[in-house]
């Protein structure tokens, strides 16, 4: 079905929760609408888990493909699906698997409008160490940037605890390495997910480059 998005995974589990975030990485399905994590109380973190049901051969043998689907009511954006264990993970509980979806507003994109939107896709590769060090490397269609950026600012979003634990800060240039940049923050919760966000003048106007989420050491 072309609104059906597929994990390949470990055969046997049978039905696993899918979490949904918006383009941003700030926002999340609850069951209605994309809203900010941080709306979503401890206790009502699985109102919105999507079920992805594993698929089986005619002879009832497992795949390892799990199917979801993805709720009406979603604009055109590229979402990002976090793969949980259970239909019902804690708020906290760390995803076994993630993936990009490019969605179309009704279906998930084909590839040649995924390379059609490829021009445009800014990714920053994100890292914190456990002295709070955070490094980042932005990039234009999987490219490395070594020049052209300006005014670069990190916002991290703390996904397990729903909070922004960095806000706008003035990320530094690495000497001698021209695509990195760095910022001190506080060392972060051991084992929370975190997911960057970084401002930018770039290509004659304002550019947001956004991570995928990462587990914080």
């Amino acid at each position: 079905m072309a609104n059906q998005g597929y994990f390949n995974f470990t055969p046997g589990l049978g039905t696993l929760g899918v979490l949904l975030l918006g383009e941003d990485r700030t926002t999340r399905w609850n069951g209605s609408a994309l809203v900010p994590i941080s709306s979503i109380a401890s206790g009502s973190w699985t109102t919105g888990i999507v079920s992805a049901t594993e698929q089986v051969t005619s002879n009832s043998l497992a795949t390892g493909i799990y199917a979801y689907n993805v709720p009406g009511g979603i604009s055109a954006q590229e979402l990002v699906s976090l793969l949980y264990s259970t239909t019902t993970p804690a708020y906290n509980a760390q995803p076994i698997g993630q993936q990009l979806l490019p969605w179309t507003g009704a279906t998930v994109a084909t590839l040649d409008a995924i390379q059609a939107e490829a021009a445009n896709e800014y990714v920053a590769i994100f890292r914190i160490n456990r002295a709070g060090l955070c490094t980042v490397v932005l990039t234009e269609n999987s490219i490395p940037l070594t020049s052209g950026v300006t005014n670069p600012a990190l916002s991290v979003l703390d996904l397990s605890q729903g909070s922004t634990i960095i806000n706008a800060a003035t990320l530094s240039p690495v000497s001698g390495w021209p695509s990195v940049y760095k910022y001190q923050a506080s060392p972060a919760t051991s084992g929370d997910a975190l997911v960057a966000g970084i401002t930018a003048t770039y290509a004659g106007g304002s550019q947001t480059f956004v991570s995928l989420p990462v587990t914080a050491p």
